[in-house]
């Protein structure tokens, strides 16, 4: 083996080294944790600040624990009397545990839309279409409680609920 090629080599695995070594720190912002697994196990919930995740054996989930508003438009529902009604809301919520957010269920905001779409048919449902309209505010704060106590083990706070419409559909 000649002296260049050698050096080539040791040149390349340095390199190589230097870029296993820089991949393996994430930066992970205030509002940010970064949930992370060792070979699919569950290692924990790490950040803020510069975290170091080994590569090829770890994978990190990036969770944003900032407040979210998921509107929910035109959701389609019939009312107690028959009554085709259409019904606007805003979820507000945001992630309290990261870790549980990542473990408890697949996609956690899906569900969470899932479960408040459901919860408002099972009000509506019960309801004839003049008490919908009178009885917007309770609706709003029966939903919520509902969410709350489904998506307390989670990891998820639902923070508000706003029914901002219900109107013949």
């Amino acid at each position: 083996m000649s002296p260049d090629y050698t050096a080539l080599c040791l040149a390349g695995l340095c390199l190589a080294g230097l870029l296993l070594f820089v991949a393996q720190f994430r930066v992970v912002r205030e509002y940010q944790r970064l949930v992370v697994f060792r070979i699919g196990r569950f290692v924990g919930a790490r950040g803020p600040g510069l975290v170091m995740v080994l590569p090829l054996f770890d994978r990190g989930v990036r969770v944003d624990l900032r407040e979210t508003t998921m509107p929910l438009r035109g959701v389609r529902l019939a009312s107690q009397d028959g009554t085709t009604v259409k019904a606007d809301l805003a979820v507000s919520y945001r992630i309290t545990e990261a870790a549980k957010s990542v473990l408890a269920a697949s996609d956690p905001v899906r569900s969470l839309e899932a479960r408040a779409v459901a919860g408002l048919r099972s009000l509506v449902e019960g309801s004839s279409y003049a008490d919908l309209l009178i009885r917007q505010g309770w609706m709003a704060t029966e939903l919520r409680s509902q969410l709350q106590e489904i998506v307390a083990g989670w990891g998820i706070e639902v923070t508000s609920l706003d029914i901002q419409d219900i109107r013949k559909g």
